[in-house]
């Protein structure tokens, strides 16, 4: 009797004190990297005791409260988006092991490209976002799916009670998110318009809540009735746009200047002012410690209108019994839609094997290989627990890409190399996914005509097959003059016509191998001396050239040139079977024609080339080289020989000169660099290179090659370079000052904007 009456004036006592208990909430405004000071806001708020019983959020604020009523400390939120990945995930960067470099297009000098449907509507081809989102919207599912299965997709049974804000542009309102998947109300929240894609959630595309709702303190009163609010907002940082920049635009239209009047009796509101750009998250760490000092600014106003008090021992305890039984992600069963039925094959077979369950690391190895499919736009993934077997059921959006596309670009210079570049493309998604191309170069150095045919199969394992055809044309001139100088006659011209095909298959994430064979046409028309006429005839050597080789290559690189991150390893076997015809001209010391003149040739190359970040200003780089040739006989003369030869052209300049010092059948070469970075987009890099030697092609007196076989290793070569560097949203811009010793003026001035690189050539 007495421990049921001890049992009842328990209760008596403790039912009062919970139910009026003091409730606060916490509102999250959206500010873009400005809301990462809610971190600091919430780490000096539990530091001191103050209770946050239910978060409200928008963007910024929505994607920090997800973390925290995920069950991430603050210092655990702290050191995630102080990170280097999650500043790169930030700016659209895919982690290079996702990279899937089979996948991967060919280099080109593109500047931009433009996708069209099949009605060619210009106001669908432009694109819809900034970054590429897929590392943000990965990393949203993969740590917030079993969370969100744990609280049986309800936001009121997370770590903490939790809403979110979306805008919902064709009703003109907000949208508040109240359960469903964690990841997908966080994602629509913070979908800046112009940065992020739009998705669809409930049939509605969703952009930023912060276009109608910025500050949730209604939502927050009229959800959860706390009995204290704290706002935490960044409206006081937004200043009057700029015409000519959109950034600040898109800040003025996001982070509105809602009414702040809290519709509880008591509150207050946290104002960090500091001023970052709207997207800068690499400066994470100051907005947090801002945050963080705003808050400890006015700690003695928060306790006095909060009394209750939670200890950090206990918030730790009540987090790591809601995180200690999360489940590990194994997916069962994956459905695409928004794909037909051939299309959908390909897609659903690119990610998971019948009958297979897989972890959430193959999961994710596999659906970036998917996204880098150049016929997959946009990838959007939702899981969904079966209660059953306790696996994940995943659901993936999937926007085809357009089947058209044109790409536009080239290199404009100071010497006279400027060529100007176009592309076209058709793209066909289906059970065996089909791209067909052709390309133009077009320019006074250099032109070129491409034309191919790709087919690529999951069946019964992933390979590509190519076909293709090119004309090449390069007109090398007999001195490399500025603009401000007329430019000579050409010197030497190189003709190429092929066609090949190829098979290639991907090795892992990181690279690929394959086999190739070209068949066609290479001409040379040269001079054998500098000092030719207009009189003069060149000397035509045709080469009828039959090649087959076999390649291996990866590449994690970050740029097309001038490159300063990632690795690069290539390898390559070459077997030549030539039919050589030559004609001398008037310049040749010889006049007997070669014909039908048989060659055999076999090569190897290899490539490595690796980027070291030794401190954020600094990188250092190292590229080896090799170039390796065995012939059975040389060509009928020595230039036609060197010309022929694989080259050293380690910089942008030396591909479009003709350097017979650089050329030759052994090449060995090592190459530093050292890049000193202003910011993420100016460079300034030093580039030294050594050439190697083993035994030099040599000429005798009548113009013919040989072997210099009584010193071996006594040939070697310098080339440095340095090259201010502006890489732009299209292309870099580099103002260059090289040193080659071998030519009559060693030094050389060049300014550049865009790409110097060729299609595939036939001889090298």
């Amino acid at each position: 009797m007495k421990k049921h009456f001890k049992i009842v004036v328990l209760l008596f006592v403790t039912i009062p004190s919970i139910c009026l208990a003091q409730k606060v909430g916490l509102v999250l405004s959206g500010g873009g990297a400005y809301g990462m000071a809610h971190i600091g806001v919430i780490k000096a708020l539990e530091e001191n005791g103050i209770p946050i019983d239910y978060i409200t959020g928008t963007s910024a604020g929505a994607i920090v409260g997800s973390m925290y009523v995920s069950g991430f400390s603050p210092n655990q939120m702290e050191f995630i988006v102080n990170d280097e990945s999650f500043s790169r995930m930030s700016a659209g960067i895919v982690e290079n092991k996702y990279n899937y470099f089979f996948k991967k297009p060919s280099k080109n000098s593109s500047w931009i490209e433009l996708y069209f449907s099949e009605k060619f509507e210009l106001n669908k081809s432009l694109p819809t976002n900034f970054i590429n989102s897929s590392m943000l919207d990965f990393s949203f599912f993969e740590n917030y799916s079993a969370v969100s299965a744990k609280c049986n997709y309800n936001f009121d049974s997370l770590f903490i009670p939790f809403r979110c804000v979306s805008s919902d542009i064709y009703q003109k309102e907000s949208h508040l998110f109240k359960g469903g998947h964690l990841s997908q109300a966080v994602r629509a929240s913070m979908t800046y318009p112009g940065y992020l894609k739009p998705i669809f959630v409930e049939d509605k595309l969703m952009f930023d809540g912060g276009l109608y709702n910025n500050f949730p303190s209604e939502e927050m009163y009229e959800e959860f009735m706390p009995d204290v609010i704290i706002g935490v907002n960044f409206s006081d940082t937004i200043q009057v746009p700029d015409q000519d920049d959109v950034i600040s635009q898109i800040k003025t239209m996001v982070i509105n200047r809602d009414d702040l009047t809290l519709p509880c009796n008591d509150g207050l509101i946290i104002t960090p002012q500091f001023q970052i750009g709207l997207f800068d998250f690499s400066n994470s760490a100051m907005a947090i410690e801002k945050g963080y000092e705003a808050t400890l600014k006015l700690m003695d106003s928060i306790k006095l209108i909060v009394d209750r008090r939670v200890s950090v021992d206990e918030l730790s305890k009540r987090r790591n019994n809601f995180r200690s039984d999360l489940d590990d992600i194994v997916i069962q069963k994956v459905q695409i839609n928004g794909l037909k039925e051939k299309k959908e094959i390909f897609a659903r077979k690119a990610i998971l094997k019948r009958d297979e369950n897989i972890d959430i690391e193959k999961f994710k190895i596999r659906y970036f290989r998917l996204l880098e499919d150049e016929r997959v736009s946009f990838l959007y993934p939702v899981a969904n627990k079966d209660t059953l077997s306790g696996k994940y059921n995943v659901s993936i959006d999937v926007n085809s890409q357009k089947p058209f596309s044109a790409e536009f670009g080239g290199v404009f210079s100071s010497s006279p190399i400027n060529t100007g570049f176009i592309s076209l493309k058709y793209l066909r998604l289906g059970e065996v996914a089909l791209s067909a191309e052709a390309n133009s170069y077009f320019g006074k150095f250099y032109g070129s005509l491409y034309g191919g045919v790709s087919a690529d199969s999951y069946l019964p394992f992933r390979f590509r097959i190519k076909v293709f055809g090119v004309l090449n044309r390069w007109d090398y001139f007999r001195s490399f003059s500025t603009f401000f100088e007329d430019v000579r006659p050409s010197f030497i011209v190189e003709y190429e016509n092929f066609g090949g095909a190829e098979i290639e298959f991907p090795f892992f994430n990181r690279g690929k191998f394959g086999l190739k064979h070209k068949v066609g046409n290479y001409d040379m028309q040269y001079y054998q001396t500098e000092k030719f006429s207009p009189s003069d005839t060149a000397d035509a050597t045709n080469l009828f050239m039959n090649v087959s080789s076999f390649y291996y290559k990866e590449s994690s690189l970050n740029k097309k040139q001038f490159a300063d991150e990632g690795m690069l390893l290539a390898f390559e076997a070459k077997y030549y079977s030539l039919n050589e015809n030559t004609i001398p001209g008037s310049t040749s010391p010889l006049t007997i024609e070669t014909d039908n003149q048989e060659h055999y040739w076999y090569s190897v190359s290899g490539d490595f080339e690796k980027y070291f970040n030794l401190h954020k200003n600094f990188t250092f780089g190292l590229s080896v080289n090799f170039r390796w040739m065995w012939v059975s006989s040389f060509l009928d003369n020595y230039t036609a020989t060197i010309i022929s030869a694989p080259s050293f052209q380690p910089i942008l300049e030396t591909n479009a000169l003709y350097l017979p010092d650089y050329n030759g059948h052994d090449l060995s070469s090592l190459g530093l660099k050292n890049i000193f970075h202003f910011n993420e987009s100016i460079s300034l890099r030093i580039e030294g290179y050594i050439l190697q030697h083993y035994t030099k092609i040599n000429r005798s007196t009548y113009n013919l090659p040989y072997y210099d076989l009584n010193n071996p290793f006594r040939n070697r070569n310098f080339i440095g370079s340095a090259a201010f560097v502006v890489q732009t949203p299209v292309g870099p811009i580099s103002t260059t000052v090289n040193y080659i010793p071998t030519r009559s003026q060693s030094f050389s001035f060049m300014l550049n904007f865009g790409y110097l690189l060729f299609n595939e050539r036939l001889s090298k």
